[in-house]
């Protein structure tokens, strides 16, 4: 049995995937729905659509989202830890921001989150209506209750208004939260090169591009990553087929914490140590560093550890180039320009 069927075989085992039943969706915003006429067996993939438009809780949404009433000291909006110009990210290790030093993972991007099964690193979260209420009444992050936010906005004249050109009922807590996830659903990223060359743009990928799929396919990193957000679908360990917290450990990269519990934090389930949603790998080469724990740099750094610890295959230089290369041709466009510079791509 080749690498990659092993791989299949372990992502089975450890991967709890779900149907659209398990996933309850909140009409928050136009449901995007797959389409069988791209992904097949060999191309298990599809391009993102080129119009997410969102409704007209939208702008509302980007508004609260600028806005410093959303923390407790006014310091914070939560664009601070998901900056459009770093990849919707914070582009550190770990989160830290103000005086918040929490410092327990790393903060993962706010794009294409309409394509997620699950929300945050362990997957504590459902919908993203529910994860509003993790950043915003985390002590380590926002810190508010929505008690005070919601007496915040309610003293405001401008954002009675607003709120009521959108919701008949005004300033609620669930309107709050419906406005700020539609916005967030509306964070898409099309035209990659690779999306382009999904819709029969063959020469969207160049020659090494191309290599670095067929690798992708063949090695078998389409058991994790595939579907219309490449990755994101599914739970998976950490692992598999080496000791990579050891190894961390071992190489200085850091002590095991409890955020490396992934899963378990939420199950309490021992065989959900060290498992963690599978990250898209969309616009990958803007969001450095890399992993949950915030210890790899670059892309190259990410493809050899993947491949060491994931495929138990130890990649020549020659793999590792052409796997990065098709890595940054999922760099999506966001207002028209592509979200980050090709010299700003997979380092940090």
């Amino acid at each position: 049995m080749g690498v990659g069927r092993w791989l299949v075989l372990a992502c089975a085992l450890v991967a709890c995937r779900f149907s659209d039943r398990d996933r309850p969706q909140e009409e928050v915003a136009p449901i995007y729905r797959p389409s069988p006429s791209f992904a097949t067996v060999d191309n298990p993939f599809e391009p993102l659509p080129q119009n997410m438009a969102g409704g007209p809780a939208t702008e509302l949404g980007r508004k609260l989202y600028a806005d410093t009433i959303m923390s407790v000291d006014g310091s914070l909006t939560c664009f601070s830890c998901h900056d459009m110009r770093k990849g919707g990210t914070d582009g550190l290790p770990k989160a830290s921001v103000a005086s918040r030093q929490n410092g327990q993972i790393n903060t993962g991007t706010i794009f294409n989150l309409a394509f997620n099964f699950r929300f945050n690193w362990n997957g504590q979260f459902v919908t993203l209506l529910d994860h509003v209420n993790g950043p915003l009444t985390g002590k380590n992050i926002m810190g508010m209750s929505w008690s005070e936010l919601l007496r915040r906005v309610k003293s405001s004249d401008e954002y009675q208004r607003l709120f009521a050109k959108v919701y008949p009922d005004g300033v609620t807590i669930e309107n709050i939260r419906h406005a700020v996830t539609a916005f967030q659903l509306s964070l898409v990223t099309p035209n990659a090169p690779f999306d382009r060359y999904l819709r029969g743009q063959t020469q969207a990928l160049d020659a090494q591009q191309h290599e670095g799929y067929h690798l992708f396919k063949s090695l078998g990193c389409v058991s994790c990553h595939q579907g219309i957000n490449v990755g994101g679908n599914l739970f998976a360990k950490i692992g598999v087929m080496g000791e990579y917290f050891a190894d961390r450990q071992r190489e200085g990269r850091g002590p095991l914490t409890e955020a490396d519990y992934g899963r378990f934090l939420v199950t309490h389930n021992l065989l959900h140590r060290y498992v963690f949603r599978v990250p898209s790998l969309r616009n990958v080469a803007c969001t450095a560093p890399y992993f949950h724990d915030g210890s790899l740099e670059s892309l190259e750094e990410v493809v050899v550890a993947m491949g060491r610890y994931q495929l138990g295959r130890e990649l020549n230089d020659a793999e590792v180039l052409a796997l990065v290369a098709f890595l940054r041709s999922l760099t999506g466009e966001h207002e028209g320009r592509p979200l980050c510079s090709p010299d700003e791509q997979g380092h940090s």
